[in-house]
Order: C-alpha cells, then structure tokens, then sequence
C-alpha cells in the first residue's frame, strides 16, 4: 500500500489544548466522518488512536483503516474489530455475540439493525465529550447538573473565548 506523508500524531498522542484547536479537531472529524459515511463505511473501531490530525492543512486521516467496514453490504464478517470505549451500547452487544459465536444469520441480521452512521455518531460524542469536558470536569469534579457544567466550562476557557454564559446556555 501506497500513502502520502504527513507530519501529524495520532489524537493520542497529541491531544489539543486550545479550545480553537479542540474545535478545529472537531469539525475536522465530523468532516473526515462525513465522508465516510456518505460512501456507505463505518468506522466500529472509533478511537483516538486511529485517528491523525495534521495541522496544516488543518485536516484528520483515519490511520486505521482495516476497521472500516462498508455498512451497506449487510453481509456479517467473521470478525468485527471494534474499541469498546468509545462504542454505543448497540455495538457493543453486537461485538458480544460475535465475539461468543453468533451463527452466521443472527450476525447478519444484527449486522444490518445496528451497523450503521448513527453508532459512529456516538462514538463521536463519546471522543468530544472527552475532550472539550475531561480537564473542566477533572478540575471541578462535577457529578451532574448542565449549569454548573456550563459555568466550570467557561470558568476553564475564560481566557480563550467571548462567549458569556448566557449564550452557552443558549446554545446547550
């Protein structure tokens, strides 16, 4: 296999700080997942580390991408690689029963129910959740409650953006 080079890390290993990079990685995987999913793949195995963000141009590659899989097919592989951490509920029953041995026909037929964009979706969230809200919740310990999230929020990046706390409780 053939690939350009790029001089960029995996999100593992080079986590943004700024709040404009978070953003920056953040629009740049919805994009990169955009794509993706709009030529009918998937990605079961969501992680930072397969993940690479490259600063300029401001853009993220998948570096894994044998756990890509073409959701459209319906036809249940023998295997089906994926990062528990980051998988929605539904994905991780479907790793469940492939990992115990589901017969080929109960692993297409879950194939086709819960594979698709909507569990990379949340494998999204659960990867931006991380990154915008570990340090705030980390630095707060906040158990629950959207105000006081909003509030150690701003608190956190008070310093990098405009933004009052009443826009950000309008827009969240």
């Amino acid at each position: 296999m053939i690939s350009d080079v790029h001089m960029g890390q995996d999100l593992s290993r080079r986590s943004p700080r700024t709040l404009e990079e978070k953003l920056s990685v953040a629009i740049c995987i919805a994009e990169t997942m955009d794509i993706l999913h709009s030529a009918g793949y998937v990605m079961p195995d969501f992680k930072p580390e397969n993940l690479m963000y490259i600063c300029k141009p401001k853009m993220v590659r998948i570096i894994d991408v044998d756990s890509v899989v073409n959701y459209r097919l319906h036809t249940a592989a023998e295997r089906l690689f994926g990062n528990v951490a980051y998988a929605s509920p539904e994905m991780k029953m479907l790793f469940g029963r492939c990992r115990e041995g589901a017969d080929p026909e109960e692993r297409k037929r879950l194939w086709k129910k819960f594979l698709n964009p909507i569990s990379d979706i949340y494998s999204i969230g659960v990867y931006l959740s991380v990154l915008f809200f570990e340090d705030v919740l980390s630095e707060t310990g906040i158990e629950d409650g959207k105000n006081e999230l909003i509030d150690s929020f701003v608190e956190h990046y008070k310093s990098e953006t405009a933004l009052s706390r009443k826009q950000l409780r309008q827009v969240g």
